[in-house]
């Protein structure tokens, strides 16, 4: 147990290195903690700190009644920068030039590396994405799975792990362009996942840069158009 660090902290890692050793997925139950005192040689209050800290943190999750849990997304933050506190027309135009500087690449990659099956994921969420827009309900989940599973088509795992992260600001850009660009979502989501079934990752590329600048194109005209009625 490493001393140099808080009492709960080092058991935190101790619980932590576990998981990783016996390779636990999401889902995977830990030890009760009776079991988990007695194999980490600690007090209860002592685990039971740590297991605040692991859960704080997105690794484990507690299920009343039915014990500890690795999460899904293990150590994955919804909102690891605070952006949901930053709520700003700039903030928006900015995730909009940081996903046209890293999601052209991704999609370009998942044409290249997507298996069968991830192309299968990607058209049929293209098509929920469409579904939901044709029946006018709230489509912004199926729009973030979208881009998550191109993500993870991409094959890099670093890229899967960023793009969640990224695609919190989906709904606040659907909130602020009001819908207006719902034919520009069903167009290039459909060039998109159609380039990637085709391997074509010049196709997958120019598609979501043309998707994503549309939505770019409109914020930066709404603010010229406030800026514009503001001097008059």
């Amino acid at each position: 147990m490493n001393n140099k660090m808080p009492l709960a902290q080092s058991v935190a890692k101790d619980i932590a290195d576990m998981i990783k050793k016996k390779n636990m997925k999401a889902g995977d139950k830990l030890p009760s903690e009776n079991e988990l005192v007695k194999l980490l040689n600690v007090s209860r209050s002592t685990l039971r700190e740590a297991l605040k800290i692991l859960t704080s943190r997105n690794i484990l999750f507690t299920r009343q009644g039915s014990g500890i849990f690795v999460s899904e997304n293990t150590g994955m933050v919804k909102d690891p920068f605070g952006l949901e506190f930053l709520g700003s027309e700039k903030l928006i135009l900015d995730m909009f030039d940081t996903r046209l500087i890293l999601e052209p690449e991704i999609a370009a990659l998942a044409a290249v590396n997507a298996s069968k099956g991830d192309i299968e994921k990607i058209m049929v969420q293209c098509d929920e994405v469409e579904r939901a827009i044709s029946e006018n309900i709230p489509y912004a989940d199926k729009d973030v799975m979208f881009h998550n599973l191109i993500g993870k088509a991409s094959g890099n795992t670093v890229i899967n792990h960023i793009i969640p992260i990224l695609h919190n600001s989906i709904q606040n850009s659907i909130d602020y362009t009001n819908n207006a660009l719902i034919r520009n979502t069903v167009y290039y989501h459909r060039r998109i996942a159609e380039a990637i079934g085709d391997r074509d990752s010049l196709g997958a590329k120019y598609s979501m840069i043309c998707h994503i600048n549309a939505n770019r194109q409109y914020v930066i005209d709404k603010i010229r158009g406030k800026g514009n009625s503001a001097k008059k």
